[in-house]
């Protein structure tokens, strides 16, 4: 009797063990389930966030492309105003000159006659 006694507690143990495996089993099964919940939905949240800094990013690119076509578009304005400017410099001296002959041209032709 003591010997079947002695079976069935080992069997008792047996048991204990493999439920406390099993508990410790479903643990670790709910554990996982919940880091691959959190790891699916990072990984989303991480997704949208890169995509959305992509757009962003893409659309200050844009504007400085944009900024950069104002920028160039006002300094050809400026050089076409400077080289304007330069020729009027260019025609108001050769007036200057021009004049300047004449006058004397005319003070000589005066002093010649007296």
């Amino acid at each position: 009797m003591d010997a079947l006694q002695g079976i069935v507690d080992k069997d008792q143990q047996i048991v204990d063990v493999l439920n406390q495996t099993a508990r410790k089993a479903q643990t670790t099964s709910v554990r996982l389930a919940a880091t691959t919940t959190h790891l699916e939905s990072t990984g989303r949240d991480d997704r949208n966030l890169t995509a959305q800094r992509l757009a962003e990013l893409q659309n200050e690119t844009e504007n400085l492309h944009q900024r950069e076509k104002q920028q160039l578009a006002k300094q050809r304005d400026l050089e076409a105003e400077v080289k304007e400017v330069k020729d009027g410099y260019l025609v108001r001296d050769g007036l200057i000159a021009v004049l300047a002959v004449l006058s004397v041209g005319l003070i000589v032709a005066l002093w010649r006659r007296k």
